[in-house]
């Protein structure tokens, strides 16, 4: 399956998931288990970027760019504090794990890389970053470890690291880990191809929904 419908459907899942998050009463919470699929689809192609990418750099900057433009945006549409430091949008952990990556790979002294890559694990954990950590770890466990295998056990290794406090007793976060840890399946599917994906579609398409779902929400407070 090419990149840009594996995305595709990550952006679905992605978008149903938001969508059970503004509008609990109107879709069914099932819809927010599947939801898991789309960040490891997110990371998986984040660390494709970084690998073919013909600067590095820019895509970063690009990463920057849509993460600062969303989140006011996304902070009003989801109910929280306008903060850029707490809560934030999935694209700065995107952009967290790019660095981790860039650092690690950059031409210079070894433990330099290794000091880099820990200063920005460590600010990450004090970050308020969607998925935390853990999210950067898997970024970065993808670009190292790509293959299927690999993809695989890194993904329920991490998640289960990140989840395994809310595991027991069955409930909520039970499922949340189950299905966070099935994420590898989408990334999986990948052969190698990306697909007629329009340039910088995801970038829109990202901050576009936001902007909606913002609207729709603002015009549901307004007629209730």
């Amino acid at each position: 399956m090419s990149a840009f419908a594996i995305k595709i459907i990550a952006f679905i899942f992605m978008l149903g998931d938001h969508l059970q998050v503004l509008f609990p009463h109107a879709v069914p919470i099932w819809v927010r288990y599947l939801g898991r699929f789309s960040f490891p689809v997110f990371a998986y192609f984040t660390s494709v970027g970084m690998k073919k990418t013909h600067s590095r750099e820019k895509y970063m900057f690009r990463l920057f760019c849509l993460a600062a433009v969303t989140e006011i945006p996304y902070d009003l549409c989801f109910g929280q504090p306008i903060d850029f430091l707490d809560k934030m949008n999935i694209v700065w952990t995107l952009l967290w794990g790019a660095a981790v990556i860039y650092v690690l790979t950059v031409n210079t002294d070894k433990i330099l890389r290794a000091l880099y890559a820990l200063c920005l694990l460590t600010a990450g954990c004090f970050l308020g970053l969607d998925y935390g950590v853990y999210g950067v770890l898997l970024i970065t466990a993808y670009y190292f470890f790509p293959e299927k295998r690999q993809t695989a056990a890194a993904t329920v290794f991490i998640f289960t690291i990140k989840w395994l406090g809310y595991i027991y007793p069955f409930g909520f976060f039970t499922l949340f880990w189950f299905f966070s840890c099935l994420g590898f399946a989408l990334p999986c599917l990948y052969n190698g191809e990306k697909g007629k994906e329009p340039k910088y579609m995801f970038y829109f398409l990202y901050l576009g929904h936001i902007l909606v779902l913002l609207a729709v929400k603002g015009i549901i407070e307004v007629f209730t």
